[in-house]
């Protein structure tokens, strides 16, 4: 037959698959998928990496409407809607999840990582935390809480509320090894400061120096 290129989104997206799978080009808007080597197992294939560039057909559809204009038709466009209202209640444990809580060699509360930024200016802290507290409404999972009940088996909840994790250390008045000093010690207190029940799971601190620049630390 007549070679016809594809037309259109859906056309030119299911020709790229079946070049993919079948190994070979061009496809052409009139080709069968079995003529030119399709089977089953790579109809699942088709299935798969079509759902990939965003569109949905099925196996049978494949078996019934073997030519590419045809099963082109029969595609259609996946829509994903994720819901952005706050999430709340109880949510199930992951894998790795379950395994960091039940592993009683894991220090838990202690168990977090950090970075330590560094400003040449003053940062303003009002409008920081407020940035803060924007992160902790959108990003739920940095309002999750960790408690075990009463049959001792870990669970995980949304916290409604958003804290303020914010706190500002002025170190302003002390020499620079002082500073130092004082900043690594309530850098450790922050860090020790975690309690998984209760939390807040998210901290971060201002220090400020008499040099003029302002340190970030976020755990």
């Amino acid at each position: 037959a007549h070679y016809q290129a594809p037309r259109g989104e859906v056309e030119t997206r299911l020709a790229q698959v079946w070049a993919g799978v079948l190994r070979r080009e061009p496809i052409g808007r009139h080709d069968n998928f079995y003529d030119l080597g399709g089977d089953s197992i790579k109809s699942i294939l088709v299935v798969s990496r079509l759902r990939q560039q965003g569109y949905s057909v099925e196996v049978a559809d494949i078996l019934g409407y073997p030519v590419l204009a045809e099963l082109a038709q029969r595609a259609t466009k996946l829509t994903r809607q994720i819901s952005q209202a706050t999430a709340t209640g109880t949510v199930e444990l992951s894998p790795i999840q379950h395994w960091f809580l039940n592993n009683e060699q894991v220090d838990k509360q202690q168990y977090n990582q950090s970075v330590l930024l560094t400003s040449q200016e003053r940062l303003n802290t009002e409008n920081l935390s407020q940035c803060l507290d924007k992160l902790l409404t959108h990003h739920d999972a940095l309002r999750l809480r960790f408690s075990q009940n009463a049959e001792g088996a870990w669970q995980q909840e949304y916290a409604s509320k958003v804290e303020n994790i914010l706190t500002v250390h002025d170190l302003l008045g002390l020499s620079a090894e002082e500073a130092r000093a004082q900043q690594l010690l309530r850098s450790e207190s922050v860090q020790a400061g975690f309690v998984l029940a209760t939390g807040p799971l998210f901290q971060a601190a201002v220090f400020r120096h008499a040099d003029g620049t302002d340190e970030l630390l976020l755990v």
